[in-house]
């Protein structure tokens, strides 16, 4: 790969491969928008008047990589460090652009969340002194897929078999983290080649990746009449402006393949809205007769039209790529893993379950809150299985009465019940108002018959809005003894879990609130957790979800609450959220619930000297995550201070008994709580 050359007239010429370099493609060229001749001029003067120039008073611009309708890429080195990277700047007049600016801070966040060795990672982000937002990037020394198609047409089933396979395991890492990327081609894969003969794989641009609890901010960007993607490539779904899961992406992966299997993308018009109804429509033409039909076979169930016909999720995906690879006698790369890398085992997205010792009774009580599938929507197995002990019950009461004739209207009337309320809570767990208003009062008259009987404390009577949770813990072990509590409890949560669906979050946390007083245990559910993280964002239900985490939600809650502080930080409109997240989770009380874990992100956080570093090490290299590590990194640095910023600000971690490194390493090796929203919790097959 040929670098920038400066010429003695200030031009620079763009690299051979200029696609082929992280984020050098800047994907605003997809957005399909008509630029006036002044605009495109002053773009031009503004991107070469950078090079040679120092930006960020740490940069060094060696040369423009490439330019695009919302920005340039260049390659630049740090003046300190000695590093290249590749830097990506807006053009000024499109850092006024709310929308634009909101989609360059969304690549931002997505390269910052993510750490995988398949994923292009972002080191920087800020503002230059004329406004203009720039990011730093990491460098990568490689050809893209599109490059190497070009030169090369279809690859080596086996070679396109194992890039398919690191492609998806970088898609493993960016959905378990909650991104869902929307804009794979072959210019945004790139490809490295070691000198022990491997090739690697690079994911770039996540400039219109699609983040977890982010679908209002993303209306606004669809509002903004921009077309995000890339039409060659864009499924289905996403060309017909629907919400998009991570099956897209798979999607994406199957375009690719079937490109590198057969040297061309399976649609091609020259007119967009030709091409969007091609990808809606039209199957693909078939695979040459060479490719192995186990293979072929895997390319069209991905290309599906119907998201619900793909695979269900990346990790599904890399399971059938293994079989095939196996099939075949094909060697594949072992899986990459990262703080963004799918962890072992099946636990829903974003909730670290705490294990606990269990009694035969509470093994028994789990199970009958162990929910299974009603068509589209989940129930507790109690439910069918009391449905069913009913009806047994009163078919052999039928057959034991049969002489007489006699019925039993007791056992109807119990089945009927039993029967409707099936019927109710299936229908609240699918968003049904009709059925939430009558779960609602089905749910009233139940509270005051436990009430009334005596089974319930008195003091649970109030509202849920008033309790503590120290009443609920006098109680707890009293109420989790009676089955019929432990129904209301659950009822109370599949209210809670039917209004966050229909968007009416205060009441939500309100039955949610009520099924924990009832039931502590529900806390740790993670339909509860995603749907509260959703509420706090919600702003109408602000308060009441972030004093609903930090009263009742334990250490859950804690990380809920740095989670919401952390995501909206910065973010237009969301500054109310903030400021109340943040001073929560700078409270006494919040740190009577952190994690280890958060307890060194939070200490971090608010330390200011040296000293106070020092004592924080320890602790970091025993227990940080991936939110400590942007903190930690920047005590690696050993400029930055003095009159040339050359001097050492943190000398006294320079010690040996300073084990920086390994707080790092533990950093970057364990990753945090994730909340996804709810329905983005289903997409992934949880």
């Amino acid at each position: 790969m040929k670098r920038p050359d400066e010429h003695q007239n200030g031009e620079s010429q763009t690299l051979t491969d200029a696609e082929a370099v992280a984020a050098v493609r800047d994907s605003c060229t997809d957005s399909w928008r008509v630029r006036e001749g002044t605009e495109v001029e002053q773009e031009a003067e503004d991107s070469d008047a950078l090079v040679g120039q120092v930006v960020a008073e740490r940069y060094r611009i060696l040369g423009l990589l490439g330019r695009g309708g919302m920005g340039a890429v260049y390659l630049a080195e740090h003046t300190e460090l000695l590093k290249r990277v590749a830097l990506k700047v807006l053009h000024r007049y499109m850092s006024t652009n709310e929308e634009v600016v909101a989609r360059f801070e969304r690549e931002a966040i997505a390269a910052g969340r993510l750490a995988h060795p398949s994923i292009v990672a972002a080191t920087d982000f800020g503002r230059l002194l004329d406004g203009s937002f720039y990011l730093a990037l990491e460098f990568i020394d490689g050809k893209s897929l599109a490059a190497v198609l070009a030169e090369n047409g279809p690859l080596e089933e086996r070679r396109a078999v194992a890039l398919a396979f690191q492609i998806n395991d970088a898609l493993c890492a960016a959905h378990d983290a909650g991104i869902v990327h929307r804009d794979l081609k072959p210019e945004n894969v790139l490809l490295v080649s070691m000198e022990d003969g491997r090739e690697l794989v690079k994911v770039v641009d996540f400039g219109i990746a699609k983040l977890s609890l982010d679908e209002d901010h993303q209306e606004g960007l669809t509002r903004a009449g921009l077309v995000f993607g890339t039409p060659e490539y864009m499924s289905p779904e996403q060309a017909m402006g629907h919400t998009v899961d991570a099956r897209s992406d798979l999607y994406g992966v199957g375009m690719l393949l079937y490109e590198m299997l057969s040297g061309s993308s399976p649609f091609k018009a020259q007119e967009v809205t030709e091409m969007l109804a091609k990808q809606i429509t039209e199957p693909p033409p078939p695979l040459p007769q060479s490719v192995a039909p186990r293979l072929g076979d895997l390319v069209l169930w991905l290309l599906q039209k119907d998201p619900d016909e793909r695979p269900e999720t990346a990790q599904r995906l890399a399971e059938e790529l293994t079989d095939i690879a196996t099939s075949l006698e094909y060697s594949l790369p072992p899986p990459r893993t990262s703080s963004g890398a799918r962890p072992e085992g099946s636990r829903k997205p974003g909730v670290t379950q705490v294990p606990r010792p269990s009694s035969f009774g509470e093994s028994m009580r789990d199970l009958s809150l162990r929910p299974v599938s009603v068509g589209k929507s989940r129930i507790p197995i109690w439910i069918p299985l009391a449905a069913l002990f009913v009806g047994v019950a009163f078919g052999v009461g039928v057959m034991l009465m049969h002489k007489k004739n006699v019925p039993s209207p007791t056992k109807i009337e119990a089945q009927v019940i039993v029967d409707e309320e099936v019927q109710l809570l299936v229908g609240v767990s699918a968003g049904d108002r009709d059925a939430i208003f009558e779960l609602r009062k089905l749910t009233t008259a139940k509270q005051k018959e436990l009430e009334d009987s005596g089974v319930l404390h008195k003091t649970l009577a109030g509202s849920a809005m008033d309790a503590q949770k120290s009443e609920a813990r006098e109680v707890a072990a009293p109420v989790l003894a009676n089955e019929a509590v432990s129904k209301q409890a659950y009822r109370y949560f599949v209210l809670g879990r039917g209004y966050s669906i229909i968007k009416h979050f205060s009441a939500a946390v309100e039955m949610y609130r009520e099924a924990v007083r009832l039931d502590p245990h529900l806390s740790e559910e993670s339909e509860l957790l995603l749907d509260v993280r959703e509420a706090i964002a919600a702003r109408d239900a602000t308060d009441d979800g972030l004093d609903f985490a930090l009263s009742f939600l334990g250490a859950h809650g804690a990380d809920i609450i740095y989670d919401v502080y952390l995501d909206y930080l910065g973010e237009a409109g969301m500054t109310p959220v903030v400021a109340r997240a943040m001073k929560l989770a700078r409270s006494e009380e919040l740190l009577q619930h952190a994690t280890p874990a958060l307890k060194v992100a939070l200490r971090l956080e608010q330390a200011k000297y040296c000293a106070e570093y020092r004592d924080i090490i320890p602790d970091a290299a025993l227990h940080a995550d991936d939110r400590s590590l942007p903190k930690l990194r920047a005590l690696q640095m050993t400029r930055g201070c003095g009159n040339q910023a050359m001097n050492d600000c943190f000398v006294c971690l320079r010690k040996e008994d300073v084990d920086l490194d390994a707080a790092v390493l533990r950093a970057n090796t364990h990753p945090s709580p994730s909340f996804l929203s709810p329905h983005e919790g289903k997409e992934f097959g949880q």
